[in-house]
């Protein structure tokens, strides 16, 4: 007969490896021009500081392209010519395998403004980008950790560190590569 403890450990390997076999793969993260320019204007995206859903990635979008993987308190900077651009916010499903793509933000960029960008979780489960002013995004920056375009933050949470061995000993490795 078994005992509880062995019990317990099998039933949390068991819906650590559920939860982790239905996940998404990631895909690309695509690296964005971080040299700035007369000709660009410099764009920040920051994940805010929230309980809820703080063990899950947000993968901010330039034109439905993923650019980074974010926890709570990161934050992207990166540089865009003038032009017509859509901000979002993609989020994995992890019960059914499949990418939810949350709002997103159209917006003309012109060259030598800064544009500030927040993510956040909502009350009603779902996750969304909003334009924030300047100061509210560098008291967000100010105690929030800087991640490069192309990589995934590696600041996570006991549940996350116990989860991503699992999945990538199942071949589920989260970064397939950048593009640049």
């Amino acid at each position: 007969m078994m005992n509880d403890k062995i019990k317990k450990s099998l039933l949390w390997i068991s819906i650590l490896l559920l939860t982790t076999g239905c996940a998404p793969k990631i895909g690309k993260l695509y690296v964005m021009d971080e040299n700035k320019s007369a000709l660009t204007a410099e764009v920040s995206i920051i994940r805010n500081y929230n309980f809820g859903g703080s063990g899950v990635r947000f993968y901010p979008t330039v034109d439905k392209q993923k650019i980074a993987g974010l926890y709570t308190k990161d934050y992207v900077r990166f540089y865009l010519k003038e032009g017509n651009y859509k901000f979002g916010l993609m989020v994995p499903d992890v019960i059914f395998g499949r990418w939810l793509d949350e709002n997103s933000i159209e917006k003309k960029i012109g060259a030598e403004q800064k544009y500030f960008f927040l993510l956040s979780p909502t009350f009603i489960g779902t996750m969304e980008i909003e334009e924030i002013e300047q100061k509210e995004a560098e008291e967000c920056m100010a105690s929030s950790r800087l991640i490069k375009t192309g990589t995934l933050s590696d600041k996570a949470g006991v549940a996350v560190n116990i989860i991503k061995p699992l999945s990538n000993l199942m071949g589920l490795d989260e970064n397939e590569g950048t593009v640049e």
